[in-house]
């Protein structure tokens, strides 16, 4: 899906094609941009409904405003804008809510966070539904020079990392 977006022709459309130039006209983009302008023109937003008896409709408004301020703190449009054109582009989108201190007494607030690489992003093994609607957790793997580890997490006890450890991950080590 990505190389289509990107406008890279398929492996045998080029072998076909090998010292002869050769078009591959952008027909996808046209169609992503449709859709991330509707997302963008229709602002998208979280909606609480009292589901039970015992729920009360001014319980909903009461959490609802709480959220909609979470989403102006967290300037949600432009995450949830990320997250729709990764999802539109190549059918997965992610973004997460993490706890941010503020205040001087270190209050915790929740904050949409935008995942901007969706490859990144591995969905709980344990999940059954097809859609991962019943998934517990997702892991979220990113780069980060070993000084920045280093400052992270101090108390790692893995303090440097060898040839041996490159060679037992892969792709996980540079330099």
């Amino acid at each position: 899906d990505m190389d289509c977006i990107a406008c890279i022709p398929p492996e045998d459309f080029k072998a076909d094609r090998a010292g002869r130039p050769c078009l591959w006209p952008d027909e996808v983009s046209q169609y992503v941009k449709q859709a991330n302008n509707n997302l963008r023109q229709n602002k998208r937003s979280i909606k609480v409904s009292p589901r039970s008896d015992e729920a009360k409709d001014e319980d909903a408004e009461h959490r609802q405003a709480y959220i909609r301020g979470i989403e102006y703190a967290s300037q949600a449009q432009s995450i949830y804008a990320t997250g729709s054109e990764s999802a539109i582009q190549c059918g997965f989108g992610f973004w997460k809510v993490v706890l941010r201190i503020t205040g001087a007494n270190k209050e915790q607030e929740p904050r949409l966070s935008r995942i901007p690489k969706w490859a990144t992003v591995y969905p709980d093994p344990d999940a059954r539904e097809s859609d991962f609607s019943d998934s517990m957790l997702y892991f979220i793997t990113d780069t980060m020079r070993l000084k920045r580890f280093e400052q992270k997490y101090p108390k790692a006890t893995k303090r440097s990392f060898t040839g041996a450890d490159a060679e037992r991950a892969p792709g996980w080590l540079h330099g």
